[in-house]
């Protein structure tokens, strides 16, 4: 069985190593907190210090123990940076050092023995060679030698991360590099050249795939609609039934006007056989012959509405419909559109471009259509039919409707796809394309 000395031995190196992933994971901002706060988990001290240096021989109190961000117009923290100018003074900041109150002078002593602990541990950060800031630790008992190798070999690895987490931008880079006047004018120039190079305008817009001269399933009649006898997407034949109509008052009709006619012709008769010994009831047979006429051809015309009840199928093709159950019982006129027929293998995109991404664009211009369910391929497209008036549409306000011819070769959408199409103009200078908008938005606001 280990002893207990080895037992903190292995429990301190598995503090150590964790402390080295939290400070390689934490961010720029949260490492100084690392530093001061989580390192106690080590070694136990009361109070610790952060200090940053630059190449100007400044330090900076990044972080202190227990406070989230120090104030850097506070007077302990002014006093830190004191400190460690005063440390510095003597020549003993460069080396991991002990530090007390009666290494300084008589100012700092009585400030020392108000804030800090009586003993102290200085720990220089390097890269290289090159000091880039001081961790120091304060409590009330001397720190042993095998926790100075700890903190030493623990704030070696805290300051390979500070250069990872604090490289220059690199925005500042380039502003070094272009403290030259020259090399300023030759990026003025190059900028200047790069906004005139002629790049081809594009535009995004939403689209949908719809199917090229679908066919338009109306009503035949007046009335309501009964029952359908097909599923959206379904894909049916020539001569398959699709809708069928409430038919009951058609019978209504058709018997009321067979009885009309049957009456009508038992008067006839009778009107007949009077009129061998009345000439009076001569005259009314012709009257009687067109009433049984007209009565006829009305019979004629609810017999050929009750063959129109049911609508049937005029060509191959697929279900377009929404919803059918919102059809049931609703009342219909003549003429009114309930349904499509499409063929799957004959579609286009039909695309909504608002007013304001409008771009000179002609028919045969190329297009890229990216699908909502697979956007990471996309297919090619030609411009085919270009709207002349804009119309109003819930998503997208006034736009123009497009429609585009998908290219051969490619894997044919399905119907009702939406996504969004890439529309590609002229070629015009690249500054335009960069003032297309804002030049825009400044005519719409002066009403030219």
């Amino acid at each position: 069985m280990p002893n207990s000395n080895t037992q903190n031995a292995l429990l301190r190196l598995g503090v150590l190593l964790q402390l080295q992933k939290r400070a390689q994971k934490a961010s720029s901002n949260e490492l100084p907190f690392v530093f001061v706060n989580e390192t106690r988990t080590l070694v136990p001290y009361r109070q610790a210090v952060f200090w940053s240096y630059d190449s100007k021989r400044t330090w900076r109190v990044t972080a202190v123990s227990g406070l989230s961000t120090p104030d850097q117009g506070a007077p302990f923290v002014l006093w830190l940076q004191e400190l460690a100018k005063e440390f510095e003074g003597l020549g003993l900041h460069t080396q991991t050092q002990m530090i007390q109150a009666n290494m300084f002078p008589q100012k700092q002593v009585s400030a020392w023995q108000e804030w800090l602990p009586p003993e102290g541990l200085w720990l220089p950060f390097f890269v290289g060679s090159k000091l880039i800031g001081a961790l120091a630790l304060f409590r009330e008992q001397a720190f042993r030698k095998d926790e100075q190798e700890l903190l030493e070999h623990l704030c070696g690895c805290y300051a390979l991360c500070l250069p990872r987490k604090s490289e220059q931008t690199t925005l500042v880079k380039l502003k070094k590099t272009l403290n030259s006047s020259t090399k300023r004018l030759w990026l003025l120039l190059f900028i200047f050249i790069l906004l005139w190079i002629p790049v081809r305008q594009s535009v995004l817009a939403p689209a949908e795939v719809i199917a090229v001269q679908p066919v338009h399933i109306r009503a035949g009649l007046d009335g309501v609609v009964k029952e359908f006898f097909v599923q959206p997407n379904q894909k049916v034949s020539i001569g398959t039934p699709l809708i069928a109509m409430e038919d009951d008052q058609l019978k209504t009709k058709i018997t009321v006007a067979q009885k009309s006619i049957d009456v009508a012709m038992a008067e006839l008769q009778q009107t007949q056989q009077l009129s061998l010994t009345d000439p009076r009831s001569k005259i009314r047979l012709p009257m009687l012959q067109g009433r049984i006429a007209q009565l006829a051809a009305e019979l004629s015309l609810v017999r050929s509405q009750l063959e129109r009840v049911v609508i049937i199928s005029p060509s191959e093709g697929i279900v377009l419909i929404d919803n059918p159950s919102i059809w049931l019982g609703r009342p219909v006129r003549i003429g009114e559109k309930i349904m499509e027929l499409a063929k799957p293998e004959a579609v286009q995109l039909e695309i909504t471009l608002p007013i304001s991404e409008s771009l000179p664009l002609q028919q045969g211009d190329s297009v890229l259509f990216f699908s909502n369910i697979s956007p990471h391929s996309p297919l090619s497209a030609t411009l085919d039919y270009i709207g002349y008036q804009a119309s109003e549409y819930p998503a997208t306000g006034l736009a123009f409707t497009l429609r585009a011819k998908l290219l051969p070769g490619q894997p044919l959408p399905k119907l009702g796809l939406r996504g969004t199409v890439k529309l590609y103009g002229d070629r015009s200078p690249f500054i335009l394309l960069i003032l297309r908008k804002p030049i825009l938005q400044v005519r719409q606001w002066l009403g030219l």
